[in-house]
């Protein structure tokens, strides 16, 4: 599936896939961006590895700094969509 990164919903549905590749019983349309990774039941190791490959896949580096208050999957699209806008 090609994903367009023009805008934040094309983002939202690029950390969909990667969540769906990293927790392999999440079905894509059970993600809601008002809950976070946790709810959906990722440990801190699939949690990295969403924001790394989201990450990678959007050519963008992205601080710990900037995900520290990250608490929703909405709040992670945010950070990722504003790196994306930074770098264009």
């Amino acid at each position: 599936m090609k994903v367009e990164f023009r805008d934040r919903q094309g983002v939202f549905a690029l950390v969909c896939q990667e969540i769906c590749d990293a927790l392999p019983y999440v079905e894509q349309g059970s993600i809601a961006g008002d809950i976070s990774m946790r709810d959906l039941g990722a440990n801190s190791l699939e949690r990295m590895d969403v924001v790394v490959c989201s990450s990678h896949r959007l050519n963008i580096i992205v601080t710990a700094d900037r995900l520290r208050d990250v608490d929703t999957i909405d709040g992670l699209v945010d950070v990722l969509w504003a790196a994306v806008q930074e770098t264009a």
